[in-house]
């Protein structure tokens, strides 16, 4: 009786082998996607806060010069922050360009913790606010409350971060 002798060696990765290479890659593949996510989202959060600012220095600068009185709404319900002026509140035209705002949204990861709707706005004589108001908005992840403060006299705003 003759038997057969297999004299070759076979060598390969074995199933095992296989799937922990493949789990390597996948986790190094990864990191990337969510590292970029989470600067995404505080990315999201920083050009918020400048364009908000931003937003707010040019409605009490076209209070004052245009005398129009502008209003600033943070609506909670839809997430939204919008500013006017009585040339974009559809009841007058304007002819300037710098009085056509859009809406601000309001990202994911900020949340508006007081009112459903808080409202003020800037005189039309002195640009001054008709009411000391205080916007405050919480960083979901972080434990940090971002909070402007309308000042009396010089109108412009304190923020105070928390």
């Amino acid at each position: 009786m003759i038997i057969w002798r297999n004299t070759q060696t076979h060598r390969a990765f074995t199933l095992v082998e296989t799937l922990l290479v493949l789990a390597v890659i996948s986790c190094f593949s990864l990191l990337p996607v969510l590292a970029v996510k989470r600067w995404q989202e505080e990315l999201a959060v920083t050009h918020f806060f400048s364009r908000f600012e931003k937003m707010l220095l040019v409605s009490q600068q076209i209070a004052i010069i245009e005398k129009y009185q502008t209003t600033l709404t943070v609506d909670r319900g839809n997430r939204m922050v919008t500013f006017a002026t009585i040339g974009t509140d559809g009841k007058t035209g304007s002819d300037f360009e710098e009085d056509s705002f859009s809406e601000i949204i309001i990202p994911e990861a900020i949340y508006f913790k007081t009112a459903d709707e808080t409202r003020f706005s800037f005189s039309t004589q002195s640009g001054s606010p008709s009411a000391l108001r205080k916007v405050s908005f919480y960083l979901k992840d972080k434990p940090i409350t971002v909070s402007y403060q309308i000042q009396m006299g010089s109108a412009r705003f304190e923020k105070t971060v928390e």
